[in-house]
């Protein structure tokens, strides 16, 4: 079994899903994680995760002196104090061989990942033939922020070095910076995703030789597996409307329209923000904001549903009873025609499968109600349609 490292600097304040983050580690106890942070030690401190407790300053200057390089992410606003920039950490990932030699000495592969995730069980999907791959992640053609692994030879250690200027894009990243100029996963991407994506011509119009693109594209695994739902692409079903409901149990990430389907994590970041959101489709639902909902006691629970409220405990029985409201919520969308019908209407059908507006907000916690209706909806509501 390959050893894995997977790293992550986080500094500020922890999310309210912190606890349900490292559980999910725990149950992923053949897998190692390394935290760099200023927050107070968690709740919940799994085995297999280890926390380096020290200041954004010192973590900067570490970086500073080990890369050469000049990094002091912080916005600077006239008469205001210098506020920390604790996102422009991403760009250090892809420098994680050589930033930190020493902790990933003895692993087969390192890497990074995000904490709005929630993860099943991992080793189910990094194979034996996976894990024989020079960079992993579970995106088609991108090197996804919430979850890559690069193996840690002399290759992928240092694949960052054939990024044009990457010194000056880690030391003049300064608050908001277009796609281009991000180090982070952006520009691994161009150097290393498949072909048939467009970032080698983007590599290509940004000065990097063909030479120097080419020779970091074999023996990769991009394995598409549908782990961030709202965004404007198909689900694995191909349809348009994603699961809204999701749920981690004994270590195992499913949802309620996939059935037993597992899943390598849930990375919840559209349930938090709308930014990646496709608005047509998911404008109207809302995100957590300031409304987001953690019991207490989820961590102790049978079952964890992570959904539109946020995050809820159930026990076995609960949990049963959810799956039951599903099919029925299924069968009962399967059955309605709505070809033809209007937008109203069709809402008025579905209204038993808990479809309805509420506050101007669409309910739809089976998501079953139709994309083109919910389309139609958002144009109108929005006043680009009638």
């Amino acid at each position: 079994m390959k050893r894995i490292l997977l790293i992550v600097d986080y500094f500020g304040r922890w999310p309210e899903w912190i606890d349900l983050f490292l559980l999910s580690c725990a149950h992923n106890a053949s897998i190692d994680w390394l935290i760099h942070t200023d927050c107070p030690l968690p709740a919940v401190q799994p085995d297999n995760v280890r926390f380096v407790p020290m200041s954004f300053d010192d973590y900067c200057q570490y970086a500073c002196d080990r890369l050469d390089v000049q990094f002091s992410p912080f916005r600077c606003e006239p008469g205001m104090p210098p506020s920390p920039l604790y996102t422009n950490l991403c760009d250090l990932r892809p420098c994680y061989g050589d930033l930190h030699a020493e902790a990933i000495a003895g692993y087969d592969y390192f890497g990074w990942c995000d904490v709005d995730v929630i993860f099943g069980n991992l080793r189910r999907f990094l194979t034996c033939e996976v894990m024989d791959k020079n960079l992993v992640t579970f995106s088609s053609d991108l090197c996804s922020g919430h979850f890559t692994l690069l193996k840690n030879d002399a290759h992928m250690v240092r694949v960052y070095r054939d990024i044009p200027q990457w010194r000056a894009r880690i030391s003049g990243r300064m608050g908001y910076t277009p796609w281009e100029d991000c180090l982070d996963e952006a520009w691994l991407s161009r150097l290393c995703s498949p072909p048939e994506t467009p970032f080698r011509s983007e590599a290509l119009a940004l000065g990097v030789p063909a030479e120097h693109i080419d020779r970091h594209r074999n023996h990769h695994a991009f394995i598409r597996e549908w782990v961030t739902p709202f965004v404007p692409w198909p689900w694995v079903d191909d349809q348009r409307v994603h699961p809204e409901v999701w749920f981690w149990q004994d270590g195992e990430v499913t949802n309620w329209r996939d059935g037993s389907r597992p899943f390598p994590y849930l990375h919840f970041m559209n349930f938090k923000e709308q930014r990646y959101v496709a608005p047509a489709l998911y404008g109207l639902q809302g995100t957590w904001g300031k409304q987001l909902h953690v019991e207490p006691s989820v961590v102790k629970a049978d079952v964890i549903r992570i959904d539109r409220d946020g995050f809820t405990g159930l026990s076995q029985a609960m949990a049963a009873a959810d799956h039951r409201q599903l099919h029925q919520c299924l069968e009962l969308a399967r059955q309605t025609p709505t070809e033809g019908l209007t937008t109203r209407r069709a809402m008025e059908l579905l209204q038993p499968a808990g479809v309805q507006m509420q506050q101007g907000r669409l309910l739809d916690r089976a998501g079953v109600f139709p994309a083109i209706h919910r389309e139609a909806l958002w144009q109108e509501l929005s006043g680009q349609g009638a």
